[in-house]
């Protein structure tokens, strides 16, 4: 097997400079970490990541020790903390245990072995051991979840009376006088072992909470025999009225046993992991957020948080949406809406609404490129009854289409309540009257290849080819740098043919990406009298950029495809960077069609001045059913639909969206969103003058440049001109 010395002597380099590739440390040279590959590729020396972490020191290991994986919420915890850990720089080694003490034993005295600095517990055992004894004597720091036990450095376990109180509002509309209980094995004597299961803890203040004189049945099972203690549940004498289970699984057990009985089942109110979309069944459950308890645990092991007791609460149900009664059955609407994600997500949602309502919705859809139009021609005709418009066309049209509503209305209110702050006036009122709602507030961000980012290799090319760090563009100068970095017509040994595409295929998608660079460069549209003043070093500068961008950039070409392109480049692998609207970039991380999965970064724009966009939501001035079409949009902006919604593609304006955990694991970008929404530029244009065509007339001009019609500087007259033009005529 080859070795260390052996890559040295056939790279010709010393033993510090290999060991320092291996491990992407030291200054190296690119020429010495090319030889190095070279040498161990030759040798067949692994180089792979698994390798680099198990050269890691220990405190950079970490051992977790579960009963299974098979329950959903320690798989929860495993994928959460190793994937964390994993980004943090660390290893981890998992043992899983059936909740066997033995097998418990075993898992952690090898784990002395190993050096590890922190070992995460799933306990099947009440009390300390040998094994926890030799840990403690190694200095690892014990961290237990979900089950106390005793001795340990730091546990993090549910709030069960939190359990109970949230158990006790469920049945309100109950007075049982039989409980039951079904839940896992605990370990050792049932009658002696302190309590540290969840559901038992949960019940006994339950009981409390409700009466702690009602006597209850307890049922400690696995789940090879869950059956035969769902039969026991249901066929004892009393029959319990409310049965409290620790998992969905023995729920649905119990509701098997009454089908076959054909017995009414008992209410059943049932500990469960937190569920992105609720079930729609009788079950009635409590959410405990398992991926929260070990962010946690990784807070503790990371030193941002010292280790003790931490009480996860259960997560809050959610609201429950006040439906209107006032509104006849059988009423129907019409919806036009732009075509995309959040068109799509809604039309597979519309159920719900009529379900509930007895509102039949028609929704159409039209190309982004066909709306502006399409709207302006019919949205007053009375064809229509809700209108989806862009929010930069807000100014424009929405006087002309929308009917006003008052924004000290209840129903208003009610709508807004939810939302992010900040977005009610940009998506909302024109001249301090409001015309429309938020409904998916979009902005830009900027997108980047982790794997490439933190690549020795790359890095140390890069600054031999820049004389700067290699690091995520903080502005437009930078920006461009890694744009001429990355492409191989000018660097060969680029790992890319280019850093970015760029949309010239579209007038809307050429403004689009024009507009932040020019307002990174301080630039200014209209002046405080309505000015146009793109004539401007701004303008100049932006110009310049642009040209930049747009000569060392994968040139999208063809027809309608909007931004979709450039997401599909870097879907592929193919690019590096994309600035990109975030409603555009549903599915980067679709393990089917992405080649970067797991490889995506994610902050704000260069410049940090992205564009506002998104779209709005308006009762159509000419509606026949007013009142009906404002409860539409009521629903389709609600906290009722926002998690389907923002699954399916779409973008919700509820600020829980941005908070949802289980959301943020699959779309972590949501986290930032809010603060980059502060950060953007509202297009807003003077009364009278036409937004769209605004941003028509800068991208014709923009366009212009780049296919070599005109200058940078006769582009720039272009837009001057053009839009003193627009005003004077305005």
């Amino acid at each position: 097997m080859a070795t260390i010395k052996d890559i040295a002597q056939l790279a010709g380099v010393s033993h510090g400079t290999v060991s320092n590739v291996l491990n992407g440390r030291g200054n190296v040279s690119m020429q010495k970490i090319l030889q190095v590959e070279k040498a161990a590729h030759q040798l067949g020396y692994s180089m792979d990541e698994r390798a680099r972490w198990l050269r890691q020191p220990c405190d950079h290991a970490i051992g977790i020790v579960l009963p299974n994986l098979q329950n959903d919420c320690f798989a929860t915890l495993y994928s959460t903390l190793s994937a964390h850990m994993q980004q943090a720089g660390y290893y981890s080694f998992l043992y899983l245990t059936n909740d066997i003490p033995d097998q418990e034993e075993a898992a952690l005295s090898e784990l002395a072995g190993r050096k590890v600095s922190v070992v995460v517990l799933v306990t099947c055992q009440s009390h300390g051991s040998d094994a926890r004894r030799l840990l403690k004597k190694s200095g690892v720091l014990l961290l237990c979840l979900v089950r106390p036990t005793e001795p340990t450095d730091a546990l993090i376990c549910f709030d069960t009376q939190r359990i109970a109180r949230q158990a006790a509002a469920l049945l309100t509309d109950r007075h049982p006088a039989h409980l039951a209980m079904i839940s896992g094995l605990l370990a050792g004597s049932l009658t002696s072992t302190p309590a540290f299961s969840a559901t038992k803890e949960a019940v006994a203040a339950l009981k409390n909470e409700l009466d702690s004189s009602i006597p209850i049945q307890c049922y400690h099972t696995d789940s090879a025999n869950a059956d035969i203690a769902a039969f026991s549940c249901v066929s004892a004498d009393p029959r319990p009225d409310v049965v409290f289970t620790s998992s969905p699984a023995f729920a649905q057990k119990l509701l098997n046993a009454c089908a076959y009985r054909h017995d009414e089942p008992p209410l059943i109110v049932s500990l469960a992991p937190a569920a992105l979309i609720e079930p729609a069944d009788a079950i009635r459950r409590i959410y405990l957020d398992y991926k929260a308890m070990a962010l946690q645990a990784c807070d503790m092991i990371m030193g941002r948080q010292k280790p003790g007791i931490v009480l996860i609460p259960p997560k809050e149900p959610a609201a429950k949406f006040a439906w209107s009664a006032n509104i006849p059955k059988g009423t129907r609407l019409n919806v036009l809406m732009i075509d995309g994600p959040d068109a799509r997500a809604l039309q597979k949602l519309l159920p719900d609404f009529s379900r509930h309502t007895g509102i039949e919705v028609t929704l159409a859809a039209l190309p982004y490129a066909d709306m502006y139009q399409t709207a302006c021609m019919m949205g007053a005709s009375g064809l229509y009854d809700v209108l989806r418009l862009d929010a930069a066309w807000l100014s424009s049209i929405a006087p002309q289409l929308l009917r006003p509503f008052d924004p000290a209305s209840d129903t208003v209110q009610s709508i807004w309540s939810p939302m992010l702050e900040g977005v009610r006036d940009p998506f909302s009122v024109v001249d301090r009257q409001g015309y429309a709602f938020p409904f998916t507030p979009n902005v830009q961000l900027h997108f980047y290849r982790k794997d490439l980012f933190d690549s020795n290799k790359i890095r140390r090319l890069y600054y031999e080819s820049c004389h700067a760090q290699l690091d995520v563009p903080e502005n437009y100068e930078q920006y461009c740098n890694l744009l001429r970095f990355f492409d191989r017509s000018l660097n060969p040994l680029s790992p890319l043919e280019y850093g970015a595409a760029i949309a010239s295929n579209s007038i809307d998608c050429i403004s689009g990406e024009f507009l932040p660079c020019f307002f990174a460069m301080g630039g200014r549209l209209f002046d405080s009298d309505g000015r146009p003043c793109l004539k401007s070093e701004a303008g100049q500068k932006a110009l310049r950029c642009y040209a930049e961008m747009h000569a060392h950039s994968y040139h999208i070409s063809g027809n309608n495809s909007l931004w979709s392109a450039s997401v599909d480049c870097f879907t592929r692998g193919d690019s590096a960077m994309l600035n990109m609207f975030i409603n555009h970039v549903y599915g980067i991380k679709n393990l089917r069609k992405s080649k970067i999965a797991g490889q995506i970064g994610f902050c704000s724009v260069p410049g940090k001045t992205p564009l506002m966009g998104g779209g709005v939501l308006g009762v159509a001035r000419a509606s026949k059913n007013p009142e009906a079409a404002l409860e539409f949009i009521r629903w389709a902006c609600s906290e009722q639909i926002a998690v389907p919604f923002t699954l399916l593609g779409g973008i919700s304006p509820c600020r829980s969206i941005y908070e949802n955990q289980e959301l943020l694991a699959l779309y972590p970008w949501l986290s930032i969103v809010p603060e980059n929404l502060a950060l953007s530029v509202v297009r807003r244009v003077p009364k009278g003058i036409n937004e769209h065509t605004v941003e028509t007339i800068i991208g014709i001009a923009v366009r212009n440049m780049i296919t070599g019609i005109c200058s940078p500087d006769m582009a720039l007259d272009q837009m001057q001109t053009q839009l003193e033009a627009l005003c004077s005529n305005a």
